[in-house]
């Protein structure tokens, strides 16, 4: 079992108000049965409120073998369900009658499926993007598993066809990023209209005659610039509808959870908040918190409240929970005080002054252990390279991209393992001869990660 009561990723759930959650294995196409833990116990036993309870699926495709396409992942499970459904029947028969039937094979694949052929088991399918969601939608209905869809991210033109299929939501938390707009300020002519407020009429229709003129000389915009604009406004559109999509399914009558499979713990309450600001009503959000997967669930009569005979689990903010200033000062699992170290200063100071440059081992934690890299940062003037090395990377690899802004920073590169290609940004923030961060591997999600110089540096 990878479940760990000191696992830090616990503790920063906790950190953010979160006491509960369903936790699923790592992947595959059938990685395993989902359990519901509290975020909180002496012992992996004693944090399991609800085991094997769901059927967690995905549509990743195997590397290098069969079904190596979303295509060929569909027609597999339906080959492994309507087998399980054959197999299953024929369990039954041979147990009201064994004279003369071929005793029944076991298979631990096919019987995994019995529960949900049964619908005691529901389907928890991944489906990030609306042909996933299509794909999810259509083996629904053709082999009849009850559903629920889970860290949708791109599911607002599918609301009708989600609602029609009567399926259970869980929408992704992680957001893309905001896109902020440089402002750039001419300090030198505001100090010359301050300084001399009776020729500012004057310098106005001296800039107007100005603007005027390069109006007139002017060029068309390229093919190019038209394009690029053209790009921008898409992407800008895409964002809104990102961020608004839990607002469209509250205004389409649909109740949802939040999944937190691929946001990084640090970025969940600003994005609930950036939701918030899209229209998603607060007691709507709180809900989708709180009592809505608890229902979902069907663990309302333990979870999701406060009240006489449920889990005493309660978290305790200095203001109200989606205040941009709030934080969680107090939590409690199952009556037992977790309290929270809050430091009133931020982790990153972009004018600070750090030597990035140098050898690093670095240590990220992953489901499966502690991975250990080396990380080679060069300085040459201004800019910034590095190179990854060591662990379960196969070969040296050059980093896509680095940046480094006061003590933070940043680190991106593509690394192939078993054939497997995984996009790895690496954000830090460095104090002295060590850093601490997290670094975010594809759709894996994100895992902290701890780094320390070498002393010859």
């Amino acid at each position: 079992s990878f479940l760990d009561p000191q696992d830090k990723s616990l503790e920063e759930m906790r950190g953010v108000g979160f006491t509960a959650a369903h936790v699923v294995p790592f992947g595959g196409m059938l990685p395993g049965n989902g359990t519901i833990i509290l975020l909180g116990g002496a012992s992996a036993d004693a944090m399991i409120l609800s085991n094997n309870f769901s059927f967690y699926s995905e549509l990743t495709p195997a590397q290098r073998a069969y079904p190596a396409t979303g295509m060929g992942v569909m027609a597999k499970y339906r080959e492994l369900y309507r087998q399980a459904t054959l197999n299953k029947n024929y369990q039954n028969v041979y147990a009201s009658n064994r004279a003369g039937l071929e005793r029944p094979t076991s298979d631990r694949i096919l019987e995994s499926f019995y529960p949900v052929i049964d619908k005691k088991q529901t389907v928890f399918f991944k489906a990030e993007k609306v042909l996933d969601i299509q794909r999810v939608l259509t083996l629904q209905k053709d082999l009849g598993f009850t559903l629920t869809l889970v860290d949708v991210k791109e599911g607002w033109d599918m609301v009708s066809k989600v609602k029609a299929a009567n399926a259970k939501l869980f929408l992704s938390l992680d957001l893309p990023e905001e896109k902020k707009e440089e402002k750039k300020l001419d300090d030198k002519k505001d100090d010359v209209v301050k300084k001399d407020d009776a020729k500012e009429e004057v310098k106005k229709e001296e800039v107007a005659k100005k603007d005027e003129a390069v109006k007139k000389e002017e060029k068309p915009k390229s093919a190019n610039e038209l394009e690029k604009e053209k790009l921008e406004k898409r992407r800008t559109e895409f964002i809104g509808k990102y961020v608004g999509q839990a607002a469209t399914y509250q205004k389409a009558g649909m109740k949802f959870g939040f999944s937190c499979l691929s946001v990084k713990s640090k970025d969940i309450t600003a994005n609930l908040r950036r939701m918030i600001a899209a229209g998603l009503p607060e007691d709507v959000a709180l809900a989708s918190l709180t009592t809505t997967p608890a229902e979902i669930f069907g663990l309302s009569d333990r979870l999701g409240s406060i009240d006489n005979g449920k889990i005493a689990n309660l978290v305790i903010s200095d203001k109200p929970y989606f205040n941009e200033k709030a934080k969680v000062r107090y939590v409690f699992v199952e009556g037992v005080l977790y309290k929270q170290e809050v430091s009133d200063e931020k982790k990153g100071d972009k004018n600070a002054k750090v030597e990035i440059d140098g050898s690093w081992s670095v240590t990220t934690e992953i489901p499966q252990g502690k991975s250990e890299t080396t990380l080679v940062v060069k300085k040459d003037g201004t800019t910034y390279s590095a190179k990854v090395f060591g662990g379960q990377l196969p070969q040296t690899i050059d980093a896509s991209n680095v940046s480094v802004e006061g003590n933070i920073l940043k680190v991106e590169y593509t690394a192939t393992i078993s054939g497997q290609t995984m996009n790895v940004k690496m954000e830090v923030t460095v104090d002295g001869k060590t850093f601490k961060g997290t670094t975010t591997v594809s759709n894996f999600g994100s895992f902290p990660v701890e780094g320390k110089k070498d002393p010859k540096f």
